[in-house]
């Protein structure tokens, strides 16, 4: 008897810190993409330039990626976001030189923090510079 008493309060410090960390975690709020836009000047020469914003609290908490996602669903690019931007809300960062078939037309993003949420997905036209492309 005095073992299993034993055994169910060396669960109790456990029980304590999933609750009292049940707060931080409902608050916690997914990355949200308030401006895109991708430009192509060829298949293999675009570039994107996401703005978004995020409740960033410091390394434990912060927006670190946003991806690329064509309409089919296949990852065109990642843009890695390395550091918190705790005092820089929003932020724009820019990813240079992936591809897009030159047939789409329009392309999705969708951003992550590193407590696993993503942002709604965020769908924007490709503009191509059509004076840059090769004839068809």
């Amino acid at each position: 008897m005095i073992a299993k008493r034993l055994k169910t309060h060396t669960h109790t410090p456990l029980v304590f810190i999933f609750l009292f960390s049940l707060p931080s975690l409902v608050s916690a709020t997914p990355p949200e993409i308030v401006a895109a836009r991708v430009t192509c000047l060829s298949e293999k020469e675009c570039t994107a330039s996401i703005t978004l914003r995020h409740s960033d609290t410091g390394w434990e908490h912060y927006a670190n990626r946003w991806d690329i996602f064509s309409p089919k669903g296949e990852l065109l690019g990642t843009r890695i976001l390395r550091h918190p931007h705790v005092e820089e809300q929003p932020f724009t960062r820019t990813l240079e030189k992936f591809k897009i078939p030159q047939v789409l037309q329009e392309v999705t993003i969708v951003a992550f923090d590193t407590g696993g949420a993503q942002s709604a997905p965020f769908r924007v036209n490709v503009r191509w510079d059509k004076s840059l492309l090769p004839l068809q």
